[in-house]
């Protein structure tokens, strides 16, 4: 394959490692939308929580009947904070995995590059040899065509 076709590849042609590091962003994507729908669902109920409390005060109920839902309520959003604090910690745990993993992978480009680069120079040292072996064919020819003076 030459260089052009290698700078031109599709996405299904890129390395095994490559392919792996865009799956884990894509999983860590996908955690993010989820806890983002979980965080939404818990406002949806926060807000229902306080519609339900509003129209329970509204009704007059009994204090210790208020107090109880009161304290269920707290509960509920107790239990909806500490799902939420679990994803964001799941959340910043992944956020590193993945700078880890670009670190490794900005690591292994590098490598690819230098690796790349020395190539070059060794084609290119060949090139500038061969253009030197041509230079001296073509004076040895001049001089063999040149009448003897």
């Amino acid at each position: 394959m030459n260089d052009k076709e290698e700078t031109t590849r599709k996405f299904d042609d890129q390395p095994e490692w490559v392919r792996y590091l865009i799956s884990r962003v894509d999983g860590v994507t996908e955690t993010v939308n989820e806890l983002t729908k979980t965080v939404d669902g818990l406002t949806t109920e926060v807000f229902q929580l306080r519609d339900r409390l509003d129209a329970r005060d509204r009704e007059t109920k009994p204090l210790n009947e208020t107090l109880e839902a009161f304290r269920v309520e707290i509960r509920e959003l107790r239990e909806g904070q500490d799902t939420l604090q679990k994803g964001q910690e799941d959340l910043r745990k992944g956020q590193e995995e993945l700078r880890e993993e670009f670190s490794q992978f900005r690591e292994e480009v590098r490598i690819e590059f230098r690796r790349l680069n020395a190539k070059i120079l060794d084609v290119l040292q060949r090139h500038l040899e061969v253009v030197a072996d041509i230079s001296e064919l073509n004076r040895r020819v001049s001089a063999l065509e040149a009448p003897n003076n």
